[in-house]
């Protein structure tokens, strides 16, 4: 396991310091919210900002590749990455940096941040443009999950024509939204054993139920 110095750990290693800078940032940014600071000072500190991030995801990315056959550790530092990108990159979007929330969210491929800058810019475009870019990734699977958990089956099925193949086997799992994605596709005949089927489920689960209020 190879640590660059970058990525050193503990209370005062330089992961902790460059974490401890980037929030100073983005404290000082709130801060300055009663008292605008110039261009240039917006500038600068936006640019340091960027470069610090930059920096601290580097460090993460050197140190995974470097650790082989150690699951247990592999998913103990990928977590911990995964909570800096949620910390520091979505913080910059919410702060109103989207340009620099994007270019690090897509080198470090932060999904979270990547769907709510498209969802709040409404860019269809870009969506599909990542779907396409990340889709051996995971993000098709993030997307739809994402859509899903927030009730928003209209934009879910709205990839039914687009992407069939991969928004049917995510519905696989989720078989009570099926005959809505085959309804999309024109799969009528497949929509309808999917109800029947969904139908028969029911009964036998009230049926289930009936039994075991006799019991």
């Amino acid at each position: 396991e190879y640590i660059p110095w970058t990525a050193s750990v503990g209370y005062s290693g330089t992961r902790a310091l460059i974490s401890k800078e980037l929030q100073a940032l983005l404290d000082t940014w709130t801060e300055c919210k009663t008292e605008p600071l110039s261009d240039q000072h917006r500038q600068s500190l936006w640019s340091v900002y960027c470069d610090l991030a930059d920096l601290l995801f580097a460090g993460y990315q050197q140190h995974l590749t470097s650790i082989v056959d150690d699951k247990d550790r592999e998913l103990e530092v990928r977590n911990d990455f995964d909570n800096d990108k949620n910390r520091f990159i979505l913080a910059s979007f919410e702060q109103g940096q989207a340009n620099i929330a994007i270019e690090l969210a897509e080198q470090y491929q932060h999904f979270p941040t990547l769907v709510q800058i498209c969802e709040h810019q409404k860019n269809r475009e870009r969506l599909e443009t990542y779907f396409t870019k990340f889709g051996s990734d995971g993000f098709g699977e993030f997307l739809f999950k994402y859509y899903l958990d927030n009730g928003n089956l209209k934009q879910l099925l709205s990839f039914s024509n687009l992407f069939p193949k991969e928004l049917g086997s995510f519905i696989s799992s989720h078989s009570h939204l099926s005959w809505l994605h085959y309804l999309a596709t024109e799969e009528y005949n497949e929509a309808s054993k999917n109800l029947v089927q969904l139908a028969e489920e029911e009964c036998q689960s009230v049926a289930k139920k009936k039994s075991a209020n006799q019991l």
